[in-house]
């Protein structure tokens, strides 16, 4: 699977800001480009783990795209096994630019952001490695309303 399909579903979120994707794009810095209001997004899905409780987890590799100024807005989508969409999280370019690399575990010195569906197992695995959380991905866990669906964020 890739990214295609939750390009589109975004981009049909989206619709007012006339969105561009692939090669009708104008600016090609990002993975949708708003002609209306000159920005741009990236997008990136998940679809859920149920390993040790449902959680959503996005690699987003050394950090080179997301520390990049090709874009303003960043939106992580959450999907179940058939692609139901669960959650989406939308960010400004300043809030991604912050996320700093996994300090332990398994993907140290990657860039990751997990969310886990409950407070009870973001707090389990949390007490697990406390440093390995980033601050933006503690938000995203701590106050999910704040990113979920929030599509008025992009303007």
């Amino acid at each position: 699977m890739n990214d295609n399909w939750a390009k589109e579903f975004v981009k049909e979120k989206l619709q007012k800001y006339k969105p561009q994707i692939g090669d009708e794009r104008e600016n090609k810095n990002a993975d949708i480009y708003l002609k209306e209001i000159d920005k741009g997004v990236n997008v990136r899905w998940a679809s859920f783990r149920e390993e040790e409780g449902r959680f959503w987890s996005w690699g987003l590799g050394d950090g080179e795209q997301i520390k990049n100024k090709g874009y303003d807005y960043y939106v992580l989508v959450a999907c179940d096994e058939n692609r139901d969409v669960k959650h989406c999280f939308v960010f400004t370019y300043d809030e991604m630019s912050k996320l700093e690399p996994r300090n332990g575990g398994m993907f140290e010195h990657k860039y990751y952001i997990t969310f886990y569906d409950g407070s009870g197992k973001y707090n389990d695995a949390l007490a697990c490695d406390p440093n390995e959380k980033s601050e933006l991905e503690r938000d995203l866990n701590e106050n999910s309303g704040k990113y979920d669906n929030k599509w008025d964020r992009i303007k």
